[in-house]
């Protein structure tokens, strides 16, 4: 069945080669009786042209499933959210994006998400396994320092996060805003909080970030977007912004930070007031699946919880080869304010 977001599908035309081998390699799912039907509805807090091959490969395997995808950043989304709550005019099924937003959303309306164990988390780590039965992490995102390489050369690029203090980068960086974007609250919790008692770190650190006056966007999507067309030279991004444009022929490359790799995740969590509940369950119990996961890596180039699955990035390297730091995403959730507020006092601490 056709996805009702069919004009928003970059890039589609290139992947059916993809879709064969993994439907056709697809572990199977646990019978769920007679297969959920309907329309689904999913909050993506990530881009569209990411989920969408996924979603296709999920409609092949249950067609009686229409997917429709409704794209914001995920701290968008928690807030359209939050409002449908508080006025029991609950539209989503479910919410799929970044992890510290979500869990967020969890503390403040505990009654909010179903509670379920997936049919087949096979092969997923025992502490990648969701504690509470609500949010499921799908996936883990590392983050690097992207950079345009018709105006950079490699060999000038920066090689650490603190490099980008350094204020040659002045009016030439960008970064998500920590108000909109969750995906980068990891990265403001690296350098702040995790390296806090390191020289240059801490609040401090920002100090020097805002002094190079970043660009600040509402996604990471847009982000991905200014590093192409050289309106920003530099950015701390997702590798799944820097692997697409790559694929894509665009003049970006990255490098992994010295000081370590922070990851954000790919979270999915289903609406207790799902309209679709039966199909909502079994989408996110697909996606944690082997099947699922396997699917997974047809859109993203991140970390699948599914180690099986974990891809080769452009750079001929694996998760394996790189420190990647994953903070707890409960406390991201509780100190999310005071994570922005860092970061907007020091942006306007510079105007």
């Amino acid at each position: 069945m056709k996805n009702r977001l069919e004009t928003m599908r970059l890039g589609a035309g290139v992947m059916p080669g993809i879709y064969a081998l993994i439907i056709a390699g697809a572990v199977a799912m646990p019978a769920y009786g007679q297969d959920p039907s309907g329309d689904l509805l999913i909050y993506l807090g990530h881009g569209a042209v990411d989920a969408q091959p996924v979603v296709d490969i999920f409609e092949e395997q249950y067609p009686g499933i229409s997917v429709t995808l409704f794209e914001q950043p995920t701290g968008q989304l928690v807030t359209t959210l939050q409002l449908e709550l508080n006025a029991n005019r609950n539209r989503a099924d479910i919410i799929w994006g970044g992890g510290s937003a979500i869990a967020e959303l969890d503390i403040r309306n505990p009654d909010a998400f179903l509670s379920f164990e997936p049919a087949d988390t096979s092969g997923i780590p025992q502490n990648l396994l969701s504690e509470n039965g609500r949010i499921h992490t799908v996936a883990t995102i590392p983050y690097v320092i992207g950079y345009n390489t018709s105006i950079i050369a490699p060999e000038d690029s920066p090689r650490s996060w603190l490099e980008l203090t350094d204020p040659k980068w002045s009016g030439m960086m960008a970064m998500a805003d920590p108000a909109t974007a969750s995906a980068v609250h990891p990265f403001v919790w690296f350098v702040t909080t995790h390296l806090a008692d390191e020289e240059g770190y801490g609040p401090d650190y920002w100090k020097g970030i805002a002094a190079n006056d970043p660009y600040l966007t509402a996604g990471h999507g847009e982000l991905g977007e200014l590093l192409i067309t050289g309106e920003r030279a530099i950015a701390p991004v997702t590798i799944t912004q820097m692997q697409r444009q790559i694929g894509s022929g665009e003049p970006v490359a990255f490098n992994w930070a010295t000081e370590g790799t922070p990851t954000s995740d790919s979270s999915i969590a289903v609406l207790e007031a799902a309209p679709n509940r039966p199909a909502a369950e079994l989408f996110a119990s697909w996606l944690l699946s082997p099947a699922g996961q396997k699917a997974f890596t047809a859109g993203f180039d991140s970390i699948p919880v599914n180690s099986d699955f974990s891809p080769e990035f452009f750079d001929g390297t694996t998760a394996a080869d790189h420190q990647l730091i994953v903070p707890d995403n409960a406390y991201l959730a509780e100190n999310v304010g005071t994570q922005v507020e860092i970061v907007r006092s020091a942006m306007e601490a510079a105007r």
